[in-house]
């Protein structure tokens, strides 16, 4: 099991939400880790004068707002052994916590999703899918208000894909899944959604019982790969947690997400990982825009972020 042995967690006093920072803490404690609470404030209006009266003063004013209000919120938080360190940092969020990251090594970054500065559509913000494209370990989004305890949990693999990183990666989603499973007591579904190829095309081009022989044979490659995918993961995984659905990932996950109650969806948010910093791909980035629950967002191993210590 992946133990996380330093966790940070990003708090924000605007947002008043401590779901996040609990649950950080609660994983530091099962993990036997260490949690580090970071605060950021953001840079100053570009067009305040650098010689203005006062500058240093609301400087000074902003930092001790900050560290109290991240104090308060500390104090909050149930009594524990769990090694606890709060910082404030001046600067856009995902540059410095990814910085941080980078020089310190943290395995795991938590966060409250925002209610401010929220993409139209989906319950991620600007921020949030900032952080997912630029820090460089596995970032896990919580849901504000959501859930105190976790108790279903969502692997979202694709074992059709045989390229070595991609199967590296559908291993890293399913370890993080299992590991954040057995610390919550909570269930681990696994899903792969799967499409016949060419299947709008194919279905204009071929009688009815030649295009019902391919999907057919289509379904069961797609089934035999996710067998023998999980067959290492047999005594962990059972059978009735994994599922095969036929249709679009963008489709089928978030339907799966909404009528199973799932809380966090375990994913890999394969992109042009030769790009520093360029990770989401078009079927990760749809899916995001579409589920509403907490999203733990796994890197593939050829990550490079864009961002310097």
């Amino acid at each position: 099991m992946k133990r996380f042995e330093k966790i940070l967690s990003i708090f924000d006093s605007d947002e008043r939400d401590t779901t996040a920072l609990r649950l950080a803490l609660r994983l530091a404690g099962d993990s036997a880790g260490s949690l580090s609470v970071v605060h950021v404030i953001p840079p100053l209006p570009s067009d305040i004068p650098e010689g203005i009266g006062g500058l240093d003063d609301l400087k000074k004013a902003l930092v001790q707002a900050a560290e109290a209000s991240l104090q308060s919120a500390v104090d909050q938080l149930p009594e524990t052994t769990v090694p606890l360190d709060t910082r404030v940092f001046w600067g856009h969020t995902a540059m410095e916590v990814s910085r941080v990251v980078v020089r310190e090594g943290f395995d795991l970054v938590m966060k409250g999703t925002g209610r401010r500065k929220r993409i139209p559509g989906q319950h991620l913000g600007s921020v949030d899918m900032r952080l997912l494209r630029k820090c460089p370990c596995p970032v896990w989004l919580v849901k504000p208000g959501g859930h105190e305890t976790v108790t279903s949990i969502l692997a979202t693999i694709d074992p059709s894909n045989t390229e070595e990183d991609h199967h590296v990666l559908n291993e890293s989603i399913l370890e993080l899944g299992l590991s954040v499973a057995e610390m919550e007591n909570a269930d681990l579904h696994v899903l792969h959604a799967w499409a016949p190829w060419g299947e709008s095309l194919l279905r204009s081009r071929m009688r009815s019982e030649e295009f019902g022989g391919y999907v057919k044979q289509m379904r069961s490659r797609a089934a035999r790969g996710l067998t023998d995918f999980l067959r290492p993961f047999d005594d962990a995984i059972s059978p009735m947690n994994r599922h095969l659905l036929e249709g679009d990932p963008e489709v089928v996950v978030p339907d799966f997400v909404r009528t199973h109650d799932v809380d966090v969806i375990v994913m890999g948010t394969v992109g042009r990982t030769g790009v520093p910093g360029f990770l989401i791909g078009n079927t990760a980035e749809k899916i995001l825009a579409s589920v509403d629950c907490s999203v733990l967002a796994v890197k593939p191993s050829g990550f490079r972020t864009p961002v310097d210590a």
